[in-house]
């Protein structure tokens, strides 16, 4: 429950890595969480990246969690957002 509680308190946090609380709760799969966090923050959160570059969706996808790649991805063809993402 510690990620719940990083995510009521500050949606502009970062670790020592870079990584916000959507890149958080993406590596371990908190699908529900993730939802409510674009909900309220908007999906620019999803196109955040670590200071090594990686996003939410790497983090998801490396991590092996299937419904949290589709969630992100979803979210982001929804908003156009692929677009940015992807460099086209």
């Amino acid at each position: 429950m510690h990620v719940m509680c990083m995510v009521r308190t500050d949606y502009c946090y970062r670790d020592k890595a870079g990584a916000t609380v959507c890149h958080v709760l993406a590596r371990y799969g908190h699908v529900e969480a993730l939802r409510r966090v674009v909900e309220m923050k908007g999906d620019e959160s999803l196109i955040a990246r670590t200071f090594r570059g990686a996003s939410p969706l790497h983090y998801a996808a490396t991590s092996g969690h299937l419904d949290m790649t589709r969630l992100i991805v979803q979210c982001l063809y929804e908003t156009n957002q692929c677009c940015y993402y992807m460099h086209c």
